[in-house]
């Protein structure tokens, strides 16, 4: 807490009376602090419990003497963290003395007698992981928990052994109690599954509470529990949702397993049945050990996925100080208030309060239009960490930050040109002390995987770490203007984004300058046709005057720039087809649509030429006319971003979600629509039907053609001047 003017002495004698009403004081001393810019005298107050502490801490904040309680608001087990020095997913060595076995399913309990202190040591220990997938179904929805058993749980170990799990009756029970007994029999350090955290334990616990089987899988007889950041925490052990994982991976737009899977290039195989036909191929024999495989492929799967991102994981908790369970249900932003905790702990810093503001816009990055049409030997360059490196060159932080009614010497300052805002010189701010060690952090990273000598283990750990350092590095910024940030200042990303858009101006300029022609730039990125010794010259540029590193990072031989910006799509040197914006990597469009965009753009930059692309449009067009479509394709995913009631508009997606309900189906934020177009009805709302309800004749081709297939093609073939008017005409054109 800091107290008002010099009033320690009255503050200590009032904490250690008796009469005070303040109980378990175990410390109080004095310690020089900084809260944001002010140097302040803190009184720091060790409690004897937790309890204590949130008792006494509340009861300060009555007091006239003080001014304010800081850092009451931590979670207790962060706080421990922070004093200690203590890091998740690290080893470390402490003194201890030994207790007995206790209740919990442990081998041995000790007590701490001394704080933990790191240890230098790479690699993970044998973790004994178990991945489990499950499958229900309803008789006319999806499944319901309240209304639905579970009919199989798979569950698949690293230790090779498989385990499937099958309702006999109607209740499933007996299918939940063999699965706990299978897990605990295990005794698991990490218990994996994908959706685990929203769909699957949700639906074990009320399944559980029904039937009354004990989910008691945590490690002192407890069962799985909604903790922080919307994950669901096991006591004693890792509960790891691989979905969460994914979201880390930008190249997977629609994360289902089967995709995320395939990216990984692991093997599912789990062709299922509609989810309405479940009930009907679970009655059958034949179809029913296809269901139990399917299961036990999706678990497999799962084991595969946890192995793969366990390492990122236990970087970027390591790196944050959030624990593995946690780390990857957080939002970057929380992330970044971890990791800038423990740096402000290190340095020094009092932490404020988290306190949720309204957002306040600023200008953004600048993205300059693109040179329409299609571009050889393309080069991008990239910034390496523009923003981090801009904080850092110009001290920006909330520490730093000279606020308009402050005087001070224009030399000690650096002044922002456009907002106007101000930042001290010296002495470095919060932030830029924890970018510093960040990049330097990420560069010693980035030095070691050059070694040779490197096991494919020790190879695999180093490139997760300089992964983890990035994610946090790069939020950084965007954490500066998040409302919810510990240090929220605006100002400070205003001028971040400010700077940015500077550096890329002066960038550009220098093109033109040296005739290295400018095709498109984006945020911290410039497209440039590649002229290497103008290239060259440009890097050498840059580092000389702006003091930064920008790079080639992608080398096209041929890139095709639509009229809008943020949508392009180039043959990279390796062969490969990196599409940026366009609906094909876009999962709110349909699958026919999607594909023939996909077409389109593959026969334009692999084989050259504008004629064979529009004849093949012709042709799918024709098709799709003719109805030799499968039904599938025609189908729209949409997601809900808020509860269905809260929803005002009609939209197709909206009205189909609430025909869903009339089916018994439970949605909740975040689920998936489906749905076909159909020529029932007039207006778009109308017509939209629940996927599983539509027939194949019912399809209504002419609005797929004039609303989804035409018009992704014409973003294509429009660079050349074929709009949506002339895809039927037959007309010839020439790339040339």
């Amino acid at each position: 807490m800091i107290p008002r003017g010099t009033s320690f002495d009255n503050i200590r004698e009032v904490l250690v009376s008796s009469k005070s009403g303040f109980r378990d004081i175990a410390d109080v001393s004095v310690e020089g602090r900084k809260i944001f810019s002010r140097e302040v005298k803190a009184v720091k107050v060790v409690c004897k419990s937790t309890k204590a502490l949130g008792e006494n801490a509340k009861r300060l904040t009555k007091e006239t003497e003080v001014e304010q309680v800081l850092e009451e608001d931590i979670r207790y087990s962060c706080l421990y963290l922070l004093e200690t020095g203590a890091v998740p997913c690290q080893w470390c060595q402490l003194q201890v003395r030994e207790i007995g076995v206790s209740e919990a399913s442990v081998t041995n309990t000790y007590a701490a007698t001394s704080s933990p202190t790191a240890t230098p040591v790479d690699g993970i220990p044998e973790l004994r992981i178990i991945a489990f997938s499950w499958m229900a179904f309803g008789e006319r929805s999806s499944p319901n928990a309240a209304r639905d058993p579970i009919s199989v749980i798979a569950v698949a170990r690293n230790d090779g052994q498989e385990r499937t799990f099958v309702r006999s009756d109607l209740s499933d029970r007996d299918v939940i109690v063999r699965f706990v007994e299978f897990l605990k029999k295990f005794d698991p350090h990490i218990v994996a599954g994908f959706e685990s955290n929203r769909v699957g334990w949700p639906y074990l616990m009320e399944r559980a509470k029904l039937s009354g089987a004990s989910l008691d899988v945590g490690r002192i007889g407890s069962s799985p529990h909604m903790s922080v950041y919307g994950h669901v925490s096991i006591t004693g052990r890792v509960s790891m949702d691989v979905f969460n994982y994914a979201d880390e991976l930008p190249e997977v737009k629609v994360k289902t397993i089967e995709n995320v899977a395939e990216f990984l290039g692991i093997t599912v195989s789990t062709i299922l049945p509609d989810e309405l036909e479940l009930s009907t191929a679970w009655s059958k024999s034949d179809s029913r050990h296809h269901l139990e495989d399917c299961t036990l492929n999706r678990a497999r799967a799962t084991l595969e996925m946890a192995k793969r991102f366990l390492e990122f994981g236990i970087e970027l908790s390591s790196l944050t100080c959030m624990p593995l369970d946690q780390v990857a249900a957080a939002a970057v932003g929380h992330r970044v208030d971890l990791y800038l905790m423990k740096e402000a702990h290190t340095q020094g810093h009092l932490i404020p309060h988290r306190i949720e503001r309204p957002y306040m816009r600023y200008q953004g990055a600048i993205v300059l239009e693109p040179q329409k049409g299609l571009h050889e030997n393309v080069v991008a360059l990239d910034f390496t960490s523009m923003y981090p490196n801009l904080m850092i060159l110009y001290n920006l932080s909330p520490d730093t930050f000279v606020p308009i009614h402050e005087e001070i010497d224009s030399d000690q300052c650096w002044l922002i040109e456009g907002p106007g805002h101000r930042f001290r010189k010296s002495p470095p701010g919060l932030y830029k002390r924890a970018l510093t060690n960040l990049i330097a952090f990420r560069n010693s990273v980035k030095d070691k995987l050059k070694s040779a000598s490197l096991s494919d283990s020790e190879r695999r750990i180093l490139a997760e770490r300089e992964r983890a350092v990035k994610v946090i590095t790069n939020g950084c910024y965007g954490y500066a203007g998040w409302p919810g940030a510990r240090w929220y200042v605006r100002e400070v990303a205003e001028s971040a984004a400010t700077l940015g858009r500077l550096s890329i101006s002066r960038v550009i300029q220098r093109c033109r300058d040296v005739d290295l022609t400018v095709i498109y730039a984006d945020t911290d990125a410039v497209f440039v046709n590649h002229d290497k010794d103008k290239v060259d010259a440009l890097l050498r540029w840059v580092s000389e005057n702006l003091h930064m590193d920008i790079r080639p990072d992608k080398m096209y031989q041929r890139v095709l720039f639509t009229e809008a910006k943020k949508k392009y799509a180039g043959l990279l040197v390796d062969g490969t087809i990196d599409i940026v914006g366009m609906e094909v990597v876009r999962g709110d469009w349909s699958e026919i649509a999607r594909d023939i965009q996909e077409r389109v753009i593959e026969m334009i930059l692999t084989e050259g030429s504008l004629d064979k692309a529009k004849e093949y449009a012709l042709t799918a067009i024709s098709q799709v006319r003719r109805g030799k479509i499968e039904l599938q394709d025609f189908i729209i995913w949409k997601s809900l971003t808020k509860p269905i009631e809260e929803y005002n508009v009609r939209a197709p997606h909206v009205e189909v979600a609430r025909k869903y309900l009339t089916l018994g189906r439970e949605l909740v934020p975040g689920d998936k629509i489906g749905y076909v177009v159909t020529t029932k009805g007039t207006k778009l709302h109308e017509k939209a039907q629940p996927y599983f309800a539509v027939a194949p004749d019912q399809v209504d081709r002419e609005y797929y053609i004039s609303n989804q297939v035409v018009p992704v093609v014409a973003r294509v073939l429009g660079v050349f001047n074929i709009g949506e008017d002339q895809l039927v005409s037959g007309e010839q054109h020439s790339l040339t």
